[in-house]
């Protein structure tokens, strides 16, 4: 067992690599050069080199073959004695070994603030951190974009949306991200695009969404753009990620724009998963009936969803508050709110942000059902506490509802 345990791993790093043309050709050059057959290896690499650049950015990871490559062959002119070509390709790897390095580091910085955003914690690198108190990244820039140097935009959109997480209240920094990708898409294949869209709709939501209601048309300009790009359909080249889809069309609905959301709804419908598709549709139809003000339609679409995904369990039920508090259908409400009390405290798997958020909803809902159901003014107290309160589900509906009943 332990001779076939052995032959199946074997197996897999074969398959594996039988699937990666590039370490297929790498691994035949480094061998060639191991039997001194350095014209041979030369050869290879040039392919692979002139490969990579018929593909520039198609791999995620095209700095680092390059690299690799480069490396290799500068052994194989060292190996000929061809100083001439070494010198020359050495100036290339040291090129290319600064933007691997700095496309990589700018993008693993950004994961990191990213995670303690989501997280709520503060997680630093101290090494990173002394790194750009001590290193200009405006400075090299300017010299890139002056110079017209080739992969000045690439690390420009890494730096910029490194900076929207870095300070995520400035806005400058967004918009600076968002004419360098706006500009430069061209040059990008959709994986890279996709990306970007993610930059840029992180460095709107939700720093800066709260800080300039602008922002939420900024957020819906961003997906049109990206759409008409046809950039979302990044599982398989053949379906759209739930969320993705889930995003696009709540942004859409958070600004009115209607007729758009139910657009995206129907373009793409079948581009969904098959096992998250009827949630998904169901979900996002009744908070577009929701916003028609077609309630019943909506408690319609909310009785179809399979309350066991989380996200759908607490959207879905934030959803139900709405459709009962404007169909006054108060008992209803009341005993929804409860239990979705006992799904929060009862919930292993919801990160403890999303946690206070709906806690924070749930007693402003509260609120809100109560000074209705009784028909009493609301306590313009509430209302300033809650519009205190930064972030919390379905927020701007429950303060314009807190607004009417002051």
């Amino acid at each position: 067992m332990a001779e076939l345990a052995a032959l199946i791993r074997g197996y897999f790093s074969f398959t594996n690599q039988q699937k990666n043309v590039f370490q297929q050709k790498f691994s035949l050059a480094k061998e060639l050069m191991s039997r001194n057959k350095f014209a041979m290896s030369g050869k290879v690499l040039s392919d692979i080199l002139e490969t990579l650049e018929k593909e520039k950015y198609n791999d995620a990871n095209y700095f680092g073959n390059k690299y690799s490559a480069l490396s290799e062959l500068c052994h194989v002119f060292s190996a000929e004695g061809n100083y001439k070509e070494l010198n020359n390709t050495e100036i290339k790897r040291n090129e290319c070994l600064i933007c691997f390095f700095l496309s990589d580091f700018l993008n693993s910085s950004r994961d990191i603030l990213t995670n303690n955003i989501n997280n709520k914690v503060m997680k630093d690198s101290p090494v990173s951190n002394e790194f750009f108190k001590n290193f200009t990244p405006d400075n090299f820039l300017s010299y890139l974009r002056e110079s017209d140097a080739e992969h000045y935009a690439i690390l420009a959109i890494y730096y910029h949306a490194y900076l929207t997480r870095k300070e995520s209240d400035n806005e400058k920094h967004y918009f600076n991200l968002k004419e360098i990708v706006f500009s430069e898409y061209k040059k990008f294949p959709k994986k890279d695009l996709f990306n970007f869209w993610n930059f840029l709709s992180g460095a709107v939501f939700p720093v800066l969404i709260n800080k300039d209601k602008k922002f939420y048309n900024e957020r819906h300009l961003i997906n049109k753009f990206f759409d008409e790009l046809d950039v979302f359909l990044t599982i398989n080249d053949k379906y759209i990620h739930t969320q993705t889809f889930n995003n696009i069309v709540n942004g859409a609905l958070i600004i009115n724009e209607l007729d758009s959301a139910e657009e995206f709804i129907m373009k793409y419908k079948d581009t969904l998963l098959p096992e998250s598709k009827e949630n998904t549709i169901n979900y996002c139809m009744a908070s577009l009936s929701t916003k028609r003000k077609e309630f019943e339609k909506s408690l319609d679409y909310l009785n179809k969803i399979k309350m066991s995904e989380l996200s759908y369990n607490l959207d879905a039920r934030l959803c139900y508050f709405v459709n009962y508090y404007e169909l006054n259908l108060f008992d209803q409400l009341f005993s929804a709110i409860d239990a979705c009390r006992h799904f929060i405290s009862e919930s292993a798997n919801m990160p403890e942000y999303a946690a206070e958020m709906a806690r924070n909803s749930l007693r402003f809902m509260t609120k809100i059902g109560n000074a209705k159901s009784r028909n009493k003014k609301l306590d313009y107290a509430d209302l300033k506490e809650a519009e205190s309160v930064d972030s919390f589900f379905i927020r701007k509906w429950i303060l314009e509802k807190m607004k009417e009943l002051v």
